[in-house]
């Protein structure tokens, strides 16, 4: 009689953390474009490039891309911009297993892909 041995491995949710985050940074027009005279259409998208528990807080680091659609102060014409900001947060929770930090998909609710008349 020969005895097998397997490794199980279960993975369970330990908790759940919401949060909401401001980026507040400024983005300068480059010289080469026209002016914004009013924002047309714009959409972003966030992009999660590490994330690391440190013991009851989760470090997330990442960027926000962005493209706007807009009109331009000279002759009205229509113009667009895209870009990134990126930003290091950190998320309190509630005790965790160390080495795991799982972050789920980013909502996006503010200036998601929000149209505005001229």
């Amino acid at each position: 009689m020969e005895l097998i041995k397997k490794n199980i491995h279960r993975n369970r949710q330990k908790g759940k953390t919401v949060t909401q985050v401001t980026l507040d940074d400024d983005f300068i027009v480059p010289d080469t474009k026209e002016d914004v005279e009013a924002l047309i259409l714009d959409s972003n998208e966030v992009e999660v490039e590490e994330s690391r528990l440190m013991g009851n807080r989760c470090a997330v680091k990442g960027r926000l891309q962005f493209h706007l659609l807009y009109h331009t102060q000279k002759n009205r014409s229509v113009d667009n911009m895209e870009g990134a900001l990126p930003f290091e947060e950190f998320i309190n929770g509630r005790g965790g297993i160390p080495g795991e930090c799982g972050v789920g998909q980013p909502v996006h609710r503010n200036g998601a892909d929000r149209r505005t008349d001229p």
